[in-house]
């Protein structure tokens, strides 16, 4: 393999956890979020943002096209989910998920013509709640119980469609 690219935290910082599609990046170091885009062999930084608490888990899965207007965030401390907007990091929502539950991994989904944006906690929830993509609100949430160890969630591709 090659190496086509290749970015580094400023003040050494220790990347934490990133999310990324076939364009954008978002990379986390504690509670600063970097926001890249990837062109031509060259990625740029684009904007950042300082989150309250450290961040726990990210997602920049697009809901239409190839292309996120929106990123996912979850913080450790307050175990809340926060709705960004992309290329900003404006918050647009912030969502308490758990009373005494971490997220553990984030997910932006779409089903039909519908959003949700899912969270796994570290309990073995999964928690869902319908998005709306442009103002970022976060409604209609639902839990259940998959397991007893934290939820990790990932995209693939199944028969042209986006699965979980």
């Amino acid at each position: 393999y090659d190496l086509l690219f290749e970015w580094t935290p400023p003040n050494d910082g220790v990347i934490s956890v990133c999310a990324a599609n076939t364009v954008q990046l978002c990379v986390a170091v504690a509670a600063n979020l970097y926001y890249l885009t990837m062109s031509h062999r060259n990625l740029h930084l684009v904007s950042t943002a300082t989150m309250p608490q450290e961040i726990a888990c990210i997602d920049v899965t697009p809901i239409v096209g190839d292309h996120a207007d929106n990123c996912l965030v979850g913080l450790w401390v307050d175990m809340s989910l926060r709705v960004l907007r992309l290329p900003s990091l404006a918050e647009l929502h912030k969502e308490i998920v758990s009373s005494d539950t971490i997220p553990r991994s984030a997910q932006l989904l779409a089903c039909g013509d519908m959003a949700f944006a899912l969270c796994g906690l570290g309990d073995g929830s999964l928690v869902t709640y319908s998005l709306a993509p442009v103002s970022g609100a976060l409604t209609t949430s639902k839990r259940v119980q998959l397991g007893t160890q934290p939820l990790s969630m990932s995209v693939f591709q199944s028969s042209g469609a986006r699965s979980v």
